[in-house]
């Protein structure tokens, strides 16, 4: 039985640390003392080290310096239930085996009905069957809660458990887990002031290379605090401001508006196999967008210019597809197709469709009506008119079309990314938002400009080479 059960959730002391990434010493002498029975809030500029805190604090950093214990003297060892940022969940394991896999791992019998339990308390009870894949990532995020709560550990060490979720089932989520951690040694990573005074006993602020702690801060009354006090959101001003002072680089502007160069190229060094990874999601849904999309796009251009009495109902539709917002129907998308590739590959298509289905029908009316005649006067069939004269004469527009297409198809699968979906550079961008991570969020969109302007330059290269007759002329 561990030591909550029995009333004694132990404080928790590091002494000495000492953590260098290269040359650059992250930590130096750090001292950090956790009240017992408490949740610490730790608030501190993006990159400054408070994952790293919270790794060394859970003995995964091999390489830092240092003594961790708790107040006895004693060693973590076996009392620690650790929550990091991504959600780790295995892929082939359903969310109850998810959530008790600890057990697995320690070969004793697991409890499913409390797993299934806390789930159900979290919003999944109709998923429990369910693996990662079928879940957006706030869904997988409520489910890593849910395998932290079921460790049932003395000292519960937490990165940001709250940012991927909406801002009501955030409200819900954090009472249910202040409930649940009562009596237990919390500390709580937190790019969310707000959330660190509703939720924790006392706050820290870590800032400075190498780290330094202010002195804790205590808002007065228990968690969950009313986030609507007028003495909360008074401090919230505050510690906001606090922040901000800490992260100045430019023209007097917080580095959590916009981060230094620096420490944008600093996620790119650090996190270069995250973005990696999601940059391959998100360019498998603009390449299949764009591939989609044009074939639909030709197709309908064909139709337009073929069929006087098609044309008549087409032609609205085509109009009206471009006047609802692709923010309306987004939704719509993910609950159709579910958070897998389908949705972010119709967002990029609909992107797409409108201005490779304008380019290519304006090309087919538009061909030089001399040609034509020339055709016909040859004794050309309609088919070999169409194949011969008329679709190599609309070819130019086509290809501005496909231009434009690969201008912007990256917003439909980024959109599509942001209503519901667990991986890609848009999920990314939305999860360190959350987080006031915005370092993250400025390496992935330079990811996915790089991204965008790789997709153009291919299309580019290969419309040049389809249309040699048809170069700019310097």
């Amino acid at each position: 039985m561990h030591d909550v059960s029995q009333g004694r959730a132990p404080a928790v002391t590091v002494e000495a640390a000492r953590l260098v990434y290269g040359d650059v010493p992250l930590f130096d002498d750090l001292h950090l003392e956790l009240p017992p029975g408490e949740i610490t809030a730790l608030l501190g500029p993006s990159g400054v080290g408070k994952s790293s805190l919270l790794r060394l604090l859970a003995g995964l950093e091999a390489a830092a310096e240092g003594v961790v214990h708790d107040g006895a003297g004693r060693p973590l060892a076996g009392r620690v239930a650790y929550m990091a940022q991504q959600d780790l969940l295995m892929p082939w394991l359903d969310l109850v085996s998810n959530v008790v896999v600890g057990d697995r791992l320690r070969r004793r019998r697991p409890d499913r009905d409390r797993a299934e339990t806390l789930l159900r308390e979290l919003g999944l009870g109709a998923w429990l069957g369910a693996r990662p894949a079928a879940l957006s990532g706030g869904m997988r995020q409520r489910v890593a809660l849910a395998r932290t709560l079921y460790e049932d550990r003395p000292v519960v060490l937490m990165d940001e458990p709250f940012s991927a979720l909406d801002a009501i089932t955030r409200h819900e989520l954090q009472a249910l887990a202040a409930a649940r951690l009562a009596g237990r040694t919390v500390l709580l990573v937190t790019h969310d002031p707000l959330e660190a005074l509703r939720l924790g006993h006392s706050l820290l602020v870590m800032a400075g290379r190498p780290v330094r702690l202010d002195p804790p801060l205590r808002p007065a009354g228990l968690p969950p605090r009313d986030p609507s006090d007028p003495a909360l959101l008074g401090r919230h001003g505050e510690l906001l401001d606090r922040l901000g002072r800490l992260g100045v680089w430019l023209s007097g502007v917080p580095a959590y508006l916009l981060p230094p160069p620096s420490r944008v190229a600093g996620v790119l060094a650090t996190r270069w196999p995250d973005l990696l990874a999601n940059a391959g999601v998100t360019g498998a849904e603009i390449l299949l967008g764009l591939l989609l999309g044009t074939a639909l796009g030709c197709l309908s251009a064909l139709s337009l210019a073929l069929a006087p009495r098609l044309r008549r109902w087409l032609l609205p539709l085509l109009v009206v597809s471009q006047a609802i917002p692709v923010f309306a129907i987004a939704p719509l998308l993910v609950l159709w197709f579910g958070y897998g590739l389908g949705p972010k590959i119709a967002m990029a298509t609909l992107i797409i469709y409108f201005p490779v289905t304008a380019a290519f029908y304006d090309g087919l009316r538009r061909t030089e009506p001399g040609w034509l005649d020339l055709a016909r006067s040859m004794g050309g069939s309609r088919l070999s008119v169409l194949l011969r004269v008329r679709l190599p004469a609309a070819l130019p527009a086509l290809t501005s079309g496909l231009r434009v297409a690969a201008a912007t198809a990256p917003i439909g699968a980024v959109v599509g990314e942001w209503v519901g979906s667990g991986a890609g550079l848009g999920r990314m961008m939305l999860d360190a938002n959350g987080r006031m991570q915005t370092d993250v969020m400025f390496a992935a969109l330079f990811v996915l400009a790089l991204l965008a302007l790789t997709l153009y330059a291919l299309v580019d290269h290969g419309c040049r080479a389809a249309v040699p007759w048809a170069q700019e002329r310097p």
